[in-house]
């Protein structure tokens, strides 16, 4: 009976261990590279990223670029879907009453770089959407 119990709870504990171990290995699989742009205009391509993100402000022309990690255990305020595309939204933030009421799009994508810096001009007349990600040339062949 004690055996039992034994073989029970290793038979247990290699499985959960198992199972981690596949739960870790998939959520690496689907990793992207996004671009990132800083407070110094410079832009850096940041690995690992669930999607892509892209913000466009057109009151004032301002565009800013990143990557964003999820967890499965996203929580926000406001609901935010995790679809592709591009959404009109409004800052509601109630300790900054300036920026309060202003719109921006937010853009949502899941292949690597695919939120390509571009300006706000562009992405106005790309139509208030992220441009077609590139698809790679095989054989050097276009």
């Amino acid at each position: 009976m004690l055996l039992a119990k034994i073989l029970l709870i290793v038979a247990v504990s290699i499985l959960a261990f198992l199972l981690i171990g596949i739960v870790v290995w998939t959520s690496t699989l689907s990793r992207i590279s996004c671009y990132q742009t800083s407070m110094q205009a410079s832009t850096d391509v940041v690995e690992g990223k669930a999607f892509c993100k892209a913000k466009f402000f057109v009151h004032n022309y301002t565009a800013i670029f990143s990557g964003v990690q999820y967890s499965g255990r996203f929580r926000s305020p406001v609901p935010i879907p995790l679809t592709e595309g591009c959404v009109l939204r409004s800052i509601q933030i109630e300790e900054d009453t300036q920026a309060e009421g202003t719109q921006y799009y937010s853009c949502l994508c899941k292949t690597a770089l695919c939120n390509s810096p571009m300006t706000v001009a562009q992405f106005i007349k790309n139509n208030f959407t992220l441009p077609a990600p590139l698809i790679p040339a095989k054989d050097g062949l276009l």
